[in-house]
C-alpha cells in the first residue's frame, strides 16, 4: 500500500482545542465525528486549492496526541475510496500535564488536504473529472483505532 506522509509533503493539522472533559467510561478507544468538509471541489493537482476536513474526537485515557517521550505516536489516517493510498498525519502534540487520563479529553481539529496531492486517474473516463471520499481514522499513541467516518464526495476538476 502506498502512504504518504502528511507532514512531508506539506499537508498540516491544527489542533483547536482539547480539554480535559468530565468524567467518561474511560474506554480507550478514541471517537471521532465530522464536523465540517468544504470545499466540495478543487483543481486536480493545484498548489493553490486546500480541502478543510473538520472533525471533533474524544479519547477516555486521554493519549490522542500526548506524549511523555519525544516520539507521539498519534496519526490521523485518510484512505482515498480510488485506491489504497492513504494520507497519513501526526495528531499535534498535546503537553501531557494538561491531561487527566481519568477525565479524558476531548476537542476538535482541522485537517489541511492539499490539491497538489490529490490528482486524476489516468484513464480516459476521468479525464473530464473524478470523485472520491475519504474514509478517516485515528490511533492513538498506544495504537487504539477509532471508528471510522466518510467524508462527503469531493469533485477534482482537470
Amino acid at each position: 500500500m502506498k502512504k504518504w506522509s502528511g507532514l512531508l509533503f506539506g499537508c498540516s493539522v491544527v489542533l483547536l482545542a482539547a480539554a480535559c472533559t468530565k468524567t467518561n467510561n474511560n474506554s480507550p478507544y478514541p471517537q471521532i465525528s465530522i464536523t465540517t468538509f468544504i470545499p466540495d471541489s478543487v483543481k486536480a493537482g493545484s498548489d493553490k486549492d486546500t480541502v478543510k476536513l473538520f472533525y471533533k474526537f474524544t479519547d477516555g485515557d486521554g493519549d490522542l496526541g500526548v506524549s511523555e517521550t519525544p516520539t507521539n505516536n498519534s496519526l490521523i489516517v485518510l484512505k482515498d475510496s480510488r485506491n489504497t493510498d492513504s494520507l497519513l498525519y501526526y495528531m499535534p502534540s498535546i503537553d501531557p500535564s494538561f491531561i487527566d487520563p481519568a477525565k479524558g479529553m476531548e476537542g476538535s481539529s482541522v485537517v489541511f488536504i492539499y490539491a497538489s496531492l490529490l490528482t486524476l486517474r489516468p484513464d480516459s473516463a476521468h479525464a473530464a473529472g473524478d470523485t472520491l471520499t475519504f474514509s478517516m481514522y485515528v490511533l492513538d499513541n498506544a495504537g487504539n483505532k477509532s471508528n471510522t467516518v466518510t467524508t462527503p464526495q469531493l469533485l477534482l476538476r482537470p
